[in-house]
């Protein structure tokens, strides 16, 4: 017999493979909805950071003038 030769179908190791291999997308499909759901709380994080640094910098500036004109 050719050493290259598939094994039947319903031998244990083509069934081992199959389950691995469902396992593995599955897995994979799980992950990738975790990367989506991370990046989506990237963007908002980001949003929200942006939103604090404006406001940051409206109060260093109001700040500032006060102490220029002395209050």
């Amino acid at each position: 017999m050719n050493a290259l030769a598939t094994p039947p179908e319903s031998s244990p190791r083509t069934d081992v493979i199959e389950r691995r291999l469902a396992e593995l997308r599955h897995e994979y499909e799980a992950d990738q909805a975790q990367l989506g759901a991370l990046e989506q709380r990237t963007r908002e994080l980001k949003n929200t950071m942006m939103r604090i640094s404006g406001a940051i910098t409206v109060l260093e500036e109001v700040l500032a003038e006060r102490q220029a004109i002395g209050e």
